[in-house]
């Protein structure tokens, strides 16, 4: 039996757990060194989908297979259970990070795409979840909100290593 996240495929050409248990990255866009991943940007924007615990195969399902076919590096949490459980401290309302890089171009596109789809979901009953708040600023204060559906909040940073 093979291993899925939220019924998509596991392994090289899948999600793959790297640094931590909970977070599998879209192996295709990266390259594995190990216990860590080379982005195949440094730095940049960092786009942040945000979704109630109960909707999360909701959202999954939506969002994902987009980001697969544009081959884009990103992770999403897995399982619901884990989560559920961000969402109590720090890193509520992280469930999909996206890091489409440093232009502005790609990143504006792939908001052009995400936010009319999480828009289409809003409208049929599912939720956008907690506020992510910037770990560079603490937790201290929101991560900028991206396009109208609330789903989506974005950074900017130096490193995607940090």
């Amino acid at each position: 039996m093979s291993v899925t996240v939220y019924g998509f495929p596991s392994g090289a050409r899948g999600y793959n757990v790297i640094d931590s248990m909970i977070m599998p990255y879209w192996m295709p866009a990266l390259r594995d060194l190990g216990r860590r991943v080379e982005h195949p940007w440094q730095a940049g924007y960092k786009l942040h989908v945000t979704a109630q615990p109960r909707d999360v195969e909701k959202v999954a399902k939506a969002v994902l297979p987009l980001l697969q076919s544009s081959n884009l590096d990103h992770k999403v949490v897995y399982p619901q259970e884990a989560y559920e459980n961000m969402c109590r401290g720090d890193q509520a309302g992280k469930f999909i990070t996206i890091y489409p890089g440093p232009v502005l171009e790609g990143y504006t596109r792939l908001l052009g795409q995400l936010d009319p789809l999480l828009n289409q979901l809003k409208q049929s009953g599912v939720m956008p979840g907690p506020v992510p708040k910037d770990r560079q600023q603490s937790h201290a204060v929101s991560e900028n909100k991206s396009g109208t559906s609330g789903f989506l909040w974005y950074i900017t940073t130096a490193s995607y290593f940090k």
